[in-house]
């Protein structure tokens, strides 16, 4: 049986896990795209381009 207090605690880890591997998808895209032609492209306007280019 779990408390109200833990009910969060599943839900919290998640969103953590998530947030770590977003923010070190988006440093190894900043890392790729430093030597190329988008170099000088927002970062958030790559996140937008490569999510309307997924599947």
């Amino acid at each position: 049986m779990t408390d109200k207090a833990d009910n969060t605690f599943l839900s919290q880890n998640i969103k953590g896990i998530m947030m770590t591997l977003i923010a070190r998808w988006n440093a190894q895209m900043d890392e790729a795209r430093a030597d190329s032609e988008f170099a000088n492209v927002r970062p958030a306007d790559i996140r937008v381009f490569a999510q309307l280019q997924a599947p």
